[in-house]
């Protein structure tokens, strides 16, 4: 045996221990870097050596075998699954309290008030058919009234809107990170090569699939010569070094045509398969821009606008029932039965209501909707075309039809719902349990994640107090190998320069 493989092995102690507080320091400076998994210097003994005459074997001491990264493959998994969830949840929380924004009840500004606002005037009116002001009265509240329908309306779409755009930004994140994630699986292959661990390559690659399971549902794999894929929704998306995209494309026949914003984009392959997600970001935002309250689709904003669309031709078809049945204050000679043939609410404001006579006919008009309600031009021009009176002999003190007018509040005109109030109170309900059930997964989802979270970082997260412990550890060991150092110097000076010297 060498004389000097005691001095090698101290050596070897040295370097060994050195490395080890290098890892110690590149976890602490990275204690607060996202995604960062904590390093540990595995350390093994060398080979040892055979005692001459073959009696044991004798040490030579310790080398760092490779640097591990300290993660939890279950919990990556686990996390991946409730972010999904959570990002579903989470968009959909955001967009429903978009629309409860947009209903604005309770409040003095909201549909029901002003539409309170309206049917308390009529019944002013009823008591002074002919008073001027309380007309005028009539005619400014159904303006605001029609105009906050078509406010509604206009904010429902900006909503459909500004959430496709949010899904055009996702899907170009999905992209980007499946694109770095696929040069990262390059640098990994081409730096593990010699059986190296590129661990902060790797930490990288797994904070990009964090971000990309917000979005949508991701599955991993990794094979035994690390290759690495990645599906998203259910699909390959990287291969490897290949990667597939996403892409929006602007849809020609649209799926909910009487309500939808034209040009929403649906999501595709770059191959043009359809994409689908099962949860995420995406799912939530897909779900509500789209969700018409079918059997088996969400309650998102079609379903709103088209129950918006009911309420307010409704009201509007039975309002002019009544209305072009009566006789208003204009000395227009007309006197034949059936009444003046003038609507009040329509959905073109310059159109006539009616065709000259006698005998007078109604002008067809389309549907009413949120969208394009309106008061009539006769109403809108002069207030006397406000039609109260039962029969043309009894203007102007009559209000036999203005009674039932102002007694459609308590009457059933919606079968399903009761009255108009209890029509908006109902959609406003159902809105608000639709939100209420939206932020009570959303917390949920939060308090998993961030359990898993915790529990994540417990095995990956850097512990300062822990990593200071590793570091006086490595420390004295260090200091120890150094003192062996000099002592084997000092045995060696003795050899060298010592021996044979006695008696002379």
């Amino acid at each position: 045996m060498s004389t000097f493989s005691g001095l090698n092995i101290v050596v070897q102690g040295l370097f060994t221990q050195q490395r080890a507080i290098d890892v110690t320091g590149h976890n602490i400076a990275n204690v607060n870097t996202p995604g960062f998994a904590r390093q540990r210097a595995v350390m093994e003994t060398t080979m040892p050596m055979e005692v001459m005459g073959g009696r044991g074997m004798l040490g030579t001491g310790v080398e760092v075998q490779h640097i591990e990264r300290i993660r939890n493959t279950f919990l990556d998994v686990k996390f991946w699954g409730e972010n999904t969830v959570l990002g579903e949840w989470n968009a959909k929380s955001q967009m429903l309290s978009e629309i409860e924004m947009v209903f604005n009840e309770p409040s003095d500004t909201g549909l029901n008030s002003v539409l309170s606002e309206f049917l308390n005037n009529l019944h002013e009116l009823v008591k002074d058919p002919g008073s001027t002001d309380v007309r005028t009265l009539v005619r400014e509240t159904a303006i605001t009234f029609t105009n906050t329908l078509n406010y509604m309306d206009k904010q429902f779409k900006k909503i459909q809107t500004d959430s496709n755009f949010e899904i055009e930004t996702k899907v170009n994140d999905i992209n980007s990170y499946a694109r770095q994630i696929s040069e990262l699986n390059q640098q990994i292959m081409r730096y593990e090569l010699d059986g190296s661990n590129a661990n902060d390559l790797r930490d990288r690659r797994d904070l990009l699939i964090d971000e990309i399971s917000k979005i949508a549902d991701v599955k991993v794999f990794e094979d035994a010569d690390g290759r690495f894929r990645l599906n998203v929704g259910g699909r390959l998306m990287v291969n490897h070094n290949d990667y597939n995209q996403l892409t929006v494309v602007a849809r020609t026949v649209d799926k909910n045509p009487d309500v939808d914003v034209p040009g929403l984009y649906d999501i595709q392959w770059d191959d043009g398969m359809p994409f689908g997600t099962k949860s995420g970001e995406l799912k939530g935002l897909l779900d509500v821009r789209d969700g018409d309250g079918s059997p088996g689709s969400y309650k998102g904003v079609p379903y709103y606008m088209r129950e918006l669309n009911r309420f307010a031709k409704g009201f509007a078809d039975a309002f002019n029932a009544i209305h072009t049945t009566a006789y208003d204050l204009a000395d227009d000679g007309y006197a034949e039965p059936g009444g003046d043939k003038i609507y009040f609410f329509t959905s073109d404001g310059t159109m006539d209501s009616y065709a000259p006579g006698p005998p007078r006919v109604q002008n067809p008009m389309a549907d009413i909707t949120a969208a394009n309600i309106t008061i009539s031009k006769e109403i809108f021009n002069d207030i006397n075309s406000i039609s109260f009176a039962g029969s043309f002999d009894t203007i102007p003190g009559d209000a036999t039809k203005g009674q039932e007018l102002a007694d459609l509040r308590y009457t059933k005109v919606f079968p399903s719902y009761g009255t108009p109030e209890d029509y908006v109170k109902s959609l406003v309900s159902a809105l608000g349990v639709d939100g209420q059930e939206a932020v009570r997964m959303k917390d949920n989802q939060d308090m998993l994640v961030a359990q898993t979270v915790t529990l994540r970082t417990s095995i990956a997260g850097v512990s300062i107090d822990e990593e200071m412990t590793n570091m006086i550890k490595f420390q004295h060991t260090y200091n120890a190998s150094a003192r062996m150092i000099t002592t084997m110097d000092e045995m060696i000076e003795v050899v060298v320069n010592k021996m044979g010297l006695v008696g002379r």
